[in-house]
């Protein structure tokens, strides 16, 4: 590797796949690294989602021509009147920084509203706090509204607190994979200059085009490999686009899809797929217990009915 002390003349071989400049290194490829679905592809950060769950700007402050002290920051001023422990930390901040509880939101300045929701950036504030005829002073860094939410969503064990603030929270692109879903590791794998995620972002049109012209980028040896796969490829996208579906994009979520176009052509649908369930259905043997009915006359035999010359006579 450069710049590893290592002697120009030497020569220095990985048991792994790795970039000599960088040193990044990748394991044996495998068809379980580009899924999403399985541990060994899905992004760490996100579990495979591609998105997380974070509290919104907006949902928290929905109406920015409100005033903090008639609850411009909802969930902490959900009760009427809003609790005092909130109102004196924020007063206590306004105190600090320079503004009024009085000013609408969309009239404070940009710094103080990324205090009030990011907190002081581990800046130290003093807050005082009344109780009763007592009042104390407590000087620390302010957490902010949604470092406060963050950790009371950690920190609950309650189901009914955490369904209150999921109220207050919107799916966003994962910061590590951007919505990738999958490892580094996994998008290090390129072919003709995409990863995996670049071609599934295509429309079924557009990925038809490239698949189209990938065998002239590729050498006789990996057309050779590719063949078969490029063949299923352009099946699968071609039905796809004969049946009128070719605006889709292949990264589509099934719940982003219209009732149209699941039901554009059920039969033809029904057909193509039907062999790919049996394909992908679990060849074992399965179990399927007996009815109730048998079971109970196997757990519980009956003695044969008797004749009618045998039966006892009733007495008179």
């Amino acid at each position: 590797m450069k710049n590893a002390g290592i002697p120009a003349n030497r020569i220095v071989f990985s048991e792994k796949f790795a970039c000599p400049v960088s040193g990044f290194t990748i394991a044996e490829i495998e068809p379980r690294l580009f899924s999403f679905n399985a541990p060994q592809g899905a992004c760490p950060a996100c579990d495979g989602l591609g998105e997380k769950l974070v509290f919104d700007e907006d949902l928290v402050v929905p109406n920015h021509d409100l005033t903090i002290k008639k609850g411009a920051i909802v969930p902490w001023a959900k009760s009427n009147p809003p609790s005092p422990y909130y109102m004196q930390v924020l007063g206590s901040l306004a105190r600090e920084l320079g503004f009024s509880l009085d000013t609408k939101w969309a009239d404070l300045p940009e710094e103080h509203r990324d205090a009030i929701l990011y907190g002081t950036k581990g800046k130290p504030v003093t807050l005082t706090f009344v109780d009763g005829k007592k009042s104390y002073d407590v000087r620390k860094p302010f957490e902010g509204v949604i470092g406060n939410l963050n950790r009371r969503m950690l920190q609950t064990e309650s189901a009914w607190m955490r369904e209150e603030l999921s109220k207050y929270q919107a799916s966003h692109p994962c910061e590590t994979c951007h919505g990738a879903r999958l490892k580094p590791e996994a998008l290090a794998v390129k072919v003709a200059m995409r990863d995996i995620s670049s071609v599934t972002r295509l429309s079924v049109v557009d990925a038809l085009a490239f698949f189209a012209t990938l065998p002239a980028q590729l050498t006789d040896q990996q057309n050779e490999i590719a063949r078969a796969i490029l063949k299923e490829i352009d099946e699968r996208l071609g039905f796809l686009n004969n049946v009128g579906l070719d605006y889709l994009n292949l990264n589509r979520t099934s719940g982003t899809l219209s009732g149209g176009e699941i039901a554009a052509h059920p039969p033809r649908l029904a057909d193509r797929l039907r062999p790919l369930g049996r394909a992908l259905r679990p060849r074992r043997a399965e179990h399927r217990p007996p009815p109730a009915r048998q079971r109970h006359a196997a757990r519980h035999p009956q003695a044969p009915p008797r004749s009618r010359q045998h039966r006892p006579r009733r007495r008179a």
